[in-house]
């Protein structure tokens, strides 16, 4: 007869955007399986003054996120998709197209600016958590109509 695990104990996993968790009630093992969830909301931008930076709030990323992926459009600039694989850093990371990004562990805050200095209007941003072998473990809602006003 094997381990029989008396009371609570939860184990959790991702596979792929799955979370599957592992529960014992009494000596009955039970899987359940959930898509992780990300979360973003607009902090500030340019549309109602002088602002070269956009700042989003995340809510708390899904265990075993080890990076993010930002991808960011607007008319006026080339889109960009962004990795942020140093998530203890909170230094500016460029990608592909014309907007640099961060991302702040301490007020689990991102940002991003426009680098040639323009005027950039209609973006969206959508943020991917990843785990260390880059596999997506959750996808944020898509934030649009952001502004970034570099003459207020």
């Amino acid at each position: 007869m094997g381990n029989i695990k008396i009371g609570s104990d939860t184990s959790t996993i991702h596979v792929g955007s799955q979370e599957v968790s592992k529960i014992y009630q009494g000596s009955t093992e039970i899987y359940t399986a959930s898509t992780a969830s990300l979360t973003i909301a607009l902090i500030n931008d340019g549309s109602t003054g002088y602002s070269v930076n956009v700042t989003f709030s995340l809510t708390t990323l899904p265990t075993g996120t080890t990076q993010l992926r930002y991808t960011i459009s607007g008319t006026g600039a080339t889109s960009s998709v962004v990795t942020i694989s140093n998530l203890n850093s909170s230094s500016n990371v460029s990608g592909t197209g014309d907007f640099r990004c961060r991302y702040v562990i301490a007020s689990n805050q991102g940002s991003f600016y426009h680098v040639p200095g323009d005027d950039v209007t209609n973006i969206s941003l959508t943020v991917e958590a990843l785990n260390s072998s880059s596999s997506v473990l959750a996808t944020s809602n898509t934030l649009t109509g952001i502004v970034i006003d570099e003459d207020g």
